[in-house]
């Protein structure tokens, strides 16, 4: 078997008063920064820290951990968790999967969730993990249940979705790509469609020339163009939506 090779990271730096637990399983990749008062702690799994990231000061990170390249991590927790480049990750993260431009800059938790690209958590977006009953938990595919067999289950989310302030998420909701939730009160639902506008109390059909006009601005903020095939393939997914539940009946 082939063992991974490493270049030997440069430009470095760790400020005093940042602390690191089980060193020895910590990889710092090249220009990272370390601010006072973070700290790494690979006690429980491995920490690996890509090139170009900063973690700021009373940052906790709690191995098994991956931190892709170009990204930051704020004030708060993550534990057991991949986090893809260019994120930017603060409050409580989890048992969770985040790909590439993910924004949670703000406070709250997500736990036991996998979210797509270009996800953005607007402050104190906050999901459930568990309930309060301590029973297995179901979601929703295709509009059918699924038993998932445990009782730790948060979110799933899918590319370019976007949370207002003071959002909340029900235990094993599953979450379309390209939505816009807001209003500040639970999402009651399982299973949120594409493209969805709006809350559990309304939701309205996101038209797809707001979707990509607001895609291209949120990409061209991180030095990226949308390209023609993930424009082709976001106006495919809306061609395929079903409105046959009723729930579309305005486009916003």
């Amino acid at each position: 078997m082939l063992e991974p090779t490493f270049t030997e990271p440069t430009n470095v730096t760790v400020h005093d008063g940042a602390s690191f637990v089980e060193k020895d399983h910590i990889y710092l990749g090249s220009n990272v920064e370390i601010l006072p008062s973070a700290v790494l702690d690979a006690s429980n799994g491995p920490i690996y820290i890509g090139d170009n990231c900063r973690i700021e000061s009373h940052a906790a990170i709690y191995g098994p951990v991956y931190i892709g390249p170009n990204s930051t991590v704020l004030a708060g927790k993550v534990s057991t968790s991949s986090i893809g480049d260019t994120c930017k990750v603060g409050g409580e993260v989890e048992w969770t999967i985040f790909h590439s431009y993910v924004n949670k800059y703000h406070d709250g938790f997500v736990g036991h969730s996998y979210v797509g690209q270009w996800v953005n958590f607007g402050a104190m977006t906050t999901n459930s993990d568990l309930k309060n009953n301590y029973s297995q938990i179901r979601t929703r595919l295709n509009g059918k249940a699924v038993d998932t067999n445990s009782n730790k289950v948060g979110s799933f989310i899918g590319d370019h979705t976007k949370f207002g302030i003071g959002t909340l998420l029900n235990t094993g909701i599953n979450i379309g790509v390209c939505c816009n939730l807001f209003g500040g009160n639970l999402i009651t639902d399982k299973e949120v469609k594409s493209f969805s506008w709006g809350n559990s109390a309304n939701y309205k059909k996101y038209d797809i020339e707001k979707v990509i006009e607001t895609a291209k601005i949120v990409t061209s903020r991180r030095g990226i163009e949308l390209s023609e095939r993930e424009e082709e393939l976001l106006r495919n997914i809306a061609n395929e939506q079903t409105n046959s539940d009723g729930i579309f009946e305005i486009k916003i």
